[in-house]
């Protein structure tokens, strides 16, 4: 049972597209519209560790923005977590869509590379 769960994660990460591509969905505006509207913003910012850490430090942590870390931050931000980031639980987010997460994703993995403007398109 547990040689499945690779099989299906890497399966979903395939499904993922090109993540360098998806990277440039939003520019930093309209990533904090999309935060504001799920709530993300008020726990994290792009530059500054909140109650959680900033999306940069998180994007730091994942070796890339290939499908396969896409996939793995997709699944943190839907079922949430404990203990990766101090005492402070994530949040669950299980009615947000596959789709949504994964934007979503892609676009804090692109902080890793985005300049000071923190806007994806510009790359």
């Amino acid at each position: 049972m547990h040689f499945l769960f690779p099989a299906i994660l890497f399966a979903g990460a395939a499904a993922a597209g090109n993540p360098a591509a998806e990277g440039a969905l939003w520019t930093r505006e309209e990533a904090r519209i999309v935060f504001n509207d799920f709530g993300c913003n008020g726990c994290h910012d792009i530059e500054e560790t909140r109650i959680g850490p900033a999306f940069r430090d998180v994007a730091a942590v994942y070796e890339g923005a290939d499908a396969v870390a896409v996939e793995r931050l997709r699944l943190k931000i839907q079922r949430g977590g404990a203990g990766t980031w101090g005492q402070v639980p994530m949040v669950a987010y299980p009615r947000m869509s596959d789709e949504q997460a994964r934007k979503i994703a892609v676009w804090i993995l692109a902080q890793q590379d985005s300049g000071a403007s923190g806007d994806d398109r510009s790359k």
